[in-house]
This record gives C-alpha cells, structure tokens and sequence, in this order.
C-alpha cells in the first residue's frame, strides 16, 4: 500500500505538521509512505510515486483542493483529514463569509468527491454529518491529542481505514487478466454441453497463476454479483487451488450500487405494464418456453432500469440463449412486437462480453451502441 500525504507546508510548531510527521515515522513498516507539499509539482510526484491513496491534511484550501482532483483523474483515491476545520464553531464564526464563498467554490465539492473522510472525534465526526457533503466517515483519535492511544494504535487504526477505502473500491483497481478471469469462471460455471471443454488451457493457466490480491477482488466482484456458486463450481470442476478468503469479513464502506440479489423472476413480470402482461401471456400459452424467455427479457430491462441488474441475472439469460431449444425466427418476430428488438440486441452484446456467446446461439445481431455501454457502466462494470 502506498499512501501521499499532503499537507500545504511543513512548518516549525506547527499541530497538522507534527501530526503528519508521526504518521510517517509510525507506518513505515505497514506500507510505504511519503509527503507532497503545496512547493512541489503535484502531477509529477503522483505519477512517479504512483500511490493508492492521496490522504489531504487541509480544509479551505484551493490548492489542496486542486491537487485531490488531479490525483482522482489519475485514479488514485482521495481522502481528507479536515483537522477541526468542518466543525460547527469554526464554520460559524471564523471568517464565515470567505469560509461561505470558499464552500461555494470548491469545499464542498473535493469534500463530495473524497472517498472517505478521517477526523479525529465523535464530535468532529457530527459536523461533517451534518453538512451532509459525505457518508464516509471513520474516527481515530490523534494521538497527539488524546493519551488513550498510542502512535503505534493510530497508525495501525488508520492503515485500516485506508485498507478500507482500497477495498471498497475495488472494481476500480481490477486489471484486464482479473475481469477476463470473471468472465471465464462464469462461462464455464454456466457449462451444460460434456461433448465442449470448460474453457480453453490458456484460461485455466490464466485462473492457476491468479495471486492473492487477485483474487480477492475477483471474488469480492463475485460476491457482490451473487455469482459466487458459479465461480466455485468452475474452481472446483477444474481442481484450481485458490486461496481461502472470506469476503464478508472484509471491511467495507457502502456503495451506490444496489444489486438485486437471486435468479432472475421467470414465471411473473416485475413492471406493471398490463399490455405487456396480456401479451406475455399470449405467448406463454403458444410457447411456454419464450414466454417464460421474454420474462427474463422484460424483467432484466426493469432491473436495469433500476439500476440493480446483476451478473446472475445475466446468467440466468445466457443459459437460455446458450443451451435451451427455442424457435430463433419466432423469438426476433416477439422481439419486435413487444419493442424491446434495441434491448435484445444489447443483451446479446453482454452475452459477448461477459460470455462469449458465439453467433450461432444468436437470434439476432448484438446492438453495441451507447446504451449498450452505459448498461455496464450503471452496472458497475468495471468501475
């Protein structure tokens, strides 16, 4: 873990200094470390140190605001240590006209977009609350200030928090090998036809010399898409050793993404929609089979709709597509007259995507348009 520190100057006397300092001095043993100063090039010692977090010791300060968003466009996350300067008092009667225009210009905004906020007190805590610029709030007392904790407790306190932030954004951090290793233990956990290999031997070398950060992000994914049984039963058909990793334990801060747990609703239509419902039921009665495929159709738009479609219920439609007998002409003619030929389409595409679902299991062309990326973008793949 590599973590820059920044801090506006450092100065003799000074408590945001010597606070610094000592965090320095007591984590150099739990990951690497380092201070960035306002005389520095921002953008060139955040390439060069290439950090996983940016921790900023300042609050009204436009620079400190600057370099956060520099940082965050190279993909490092941020976090702010307001040191005392959200607080209630200090807002209200500390130059609170320039403090007003300051929230208006940038405050609020680098306080939005941090990834987590580190404050020192209960107290201190209830005031970033209050103002309801951010969620994501963890306390640990300074050891300057408080004798209950040791330097040693606060630092080991916070490379937690920062361990925190790493780990609930891991969707950001995944590499191209760690996604194409999703989409190979979801394919072969899909796998109904003996007469096809599971996967091809590079892939299954790929899943063998996958480490254990690797994986632990894989299989966070997995456990957030409710795909873990599927992954499981790949790793162990294919006898692949993967390390034991409980993902529920693993400390996380909530997320935006809200996914449906459970397989896709076959038998009955989320939305309210009665002329769907009439016309589902038509085709139900003529060919069960695309009745109960349109249903999935139909009900994984409502999921995207509301922004809680997951990788499950995309397995739950490629094993149709993949493996069930149905009358291709007939399912685009139904496509069609229910207007959802564009969504079908696009279905495909994350069929091809996440799948590898080849043209002969396609009743129509894959749409990769726009919508189809934004798709996998209000999904949360891949961060």
């Amino acid at each position: 873990m590599r973590i820059l520190h920044y801090i506006s100057e450092l100065k003799t006397d000074d408590l945001i200094t010597s606070y610094v300092s000592e965090l320095l001095s007591t984590m150099r043993d739990m990951a690497e470390v380092a201070i960035l100063t306002q005389k520095e090039n921002a953008e060139k010692r955040i390439k060069e140190f290439k950090p996983d977090i940016l921790h900023v010791h300042a609050c009204w300060n436009h620079e400190a605001a600057n370099v956060a968003s520099l940082a965050a466009k190279q993909g490092v996350a941020v976090v702010i240590s307001p040191h005392g300067g959200l607080m209630p008092y200090t807002m209200r009667y500390e130059q609170p006209t320039e403090k007003y225009l300051k929230r208006l210009a940038f405050q609020k905004t680098m306080m939005v977009k941090a990834e987590g906020v580190l404050v020192f007190s209960q107290e201190e805590a209830d005031g970033v609350k209050e103002l309801g610029w951010q969620s994501r709030i963890s306390i640990v007392p300074s050891a300057l200030y408080d004798s209950s904790i040791t330097p040693k407790r606060m630092a080991q306190e916070i490379s937690r928090f920062y361990t925190k932030i790493i780990d609930t954004r891991y969707r950001r951090l995944m590499t191209a090998v760690e996604k194409e290793a999703v989409c190979s233990l979801l394919r072969a956990g899909c796998h109904k036809n003996d007469n096809e290999p599971l996967l091809t031997g590079e892939k299954v070398r790929t899943l063998r010399t996958l480490n254990r950060e690797q994986w632990q992000r894989i299989l966070l994914l997995c456990e957030d898409e409710d795909i873990r049984d599927i992954a499981d039963k790949t790793v162990n058909t294919l006898l692949i050793q993967f390390p034991n990793i409980n993902v529920k334990e693993i400390e996380r801060f909530p997320t935006p993404l809200k996914k449906s747990k459970g397989n896709l609703e076959a038998d009955k239509l989320l939305s309210n929609d009665d002329s769907i419902k009439r016309q589902l039921g038509n085709i139900a009665k003529s060919d069960s089979l695309l009745g109960r495929f349109f249903t999935l159709l139909l009900n994984a738009k409502y999921h995207h709709e509301n922004a809680t479609l997951s990788l499950r219920h995309l397995a739950n439609i490629y094993q149709v597509f993949r493996f069930e007998d149905y009358d291709e002409d007939e399912f685009e003619y139904i496509a069609k007259k229910l207007s959802i030929y564009k969504w079908t389409g696009r279905v495909l595409q994350l069929m091809v995507v996440f799948f590898q679902l080849g043209e002969g299991f396609m009743p129509q062309s894959p749409l990769n348009d726009a919508t189809t990326k934004n798709i996998i973008k209000t999904m949360g793949l891949w961060g």
